[in-house]
C-alpha cells in the first residue's frame, strides 16, 4: 500500500491568522483567537470576491455574449491566485452571492485546508 506524504501542508495557526490581519493592517490587540480567526476569513473572502467582481467587469476583458462565463472563470483564477496563493493559502471553496463568505468542507468545520509550504 502507498501512503500520501504531504511534508509541506501544515495546518493555520493562530499567528497565522494574526499575520493575514498584520498584512492588511488591521489592529490585533483586544481580539481572542476566535474573533481573529473569524475576521481574517471573512477579510479574504471580502477581498476575493471584490477583486472578482472587478477583474469581471475590467475593460480589458472583452466579453462575447458566448463567452461570459470563461471571464467569469478567468477572473476567478487571477483573483484567487493574488489574494490566496501569494499568501500561501488553500481553501475548499467560497461563496460571493449574498455576502461573501469562505465554506468549509461538507462535514468538517475547516476553510482552510493548507498552508503551503515555504
Amino acid at each position: 500500500m502507498k501512503t500520501k506524504q504531504n511534508k509541506n501542508k501544515m495546518k493555520l495557526t493562530p499567528t497565522d491568522y494574526k499575520n493575514i490581519l498584520k498584512f492588511y493592517k488591521i489592529d490585533t490587540t483586544k481580539l481572542t483567537n476566535k474573533e481573529i480567526k473569524e475576521k481574517a476569513e471573512h477579510f479574504l473572502a471580502v477581498k476575493l470576491c471584490k477583486c472578482i467582481k472587478k477583474v469581471n467587469t475590467s475593460k480589458n476583458i472583452v466579453i462575447n455574449k458566448n463567452k461570459k462565463n470563461n471571464t467569469e472563470k478567468r477572473a476567478i483564477a487571477i483573483c484567487y491566485n493574488s489574494v490566496l496563493k501569494k499568501k500561501k493559502l488553500k481553501i475548499f471553496k467560497f461563496n460571493c452571492k449574498k455576502t461573501s463568505r469562505l465554506s468549509p468542507k461538507k462535514g468538517t468545520r475547516k476553510i482552510f485546508v493548507e498552508k503551503l509550504g515555504i
